[in-house]
């Protein structure tokens, strides 16, 4: 008889410790989740705060520019003076490329009637 109370003893001392290791594994996962949440959020937050960091850069050297503290390049003192400069050019190339594209829908009928009289002579 003792020994089956030593048995039943033993068994209920497994399966408590069985059901206890269950407990601190589901612990652990849920721990290891909040754990890779929080590094997301931390590499999220890091990534923000070195574009922040970058435009404050931008920021005070534009200022620096704008005192005439120090110049972005011989032609262009400030980052604004260079980014209305190159707009100007892209509005002109546009302006170019729109006025070819006009001459070229406009002979577009005259190419074409040459093109079936070349067709005909062959």
């Amino acid at each position: 008889e003792e020994h089956s109370e030593l048995k039943i003893s033993y068994e209920r001392a497994v399966v408590s410790s069985e059901v206890e290791i269950l407990d601190l594994e589901e612990e652990c996962d849920a721990l290891q989740k909040e754990i890779l949440r929080k590094e997301n959020r931390f590499y999220e937050v890091k990534g923000s705060m070195e574009i922040l960091e970058a435009k404050l850069v931008k920021f005070e050297s534009e200022e620096k520019f704008r005192k005439g503290e120090k110049r972005l390049l011989p032609d262009f003192p400030t980052l604004k003076e260079l980014y209305q400069h190159k707009l100007s050019q892209q509005e002109g190339l546009q302006a170019e490329l729109r006025k070819q594209q006009k001459a070229i829908k406009e002979s577009e009928f005259r190419n074409a009637r040459q093109k079936k009289m070349f067709e005909d002579l062959q």
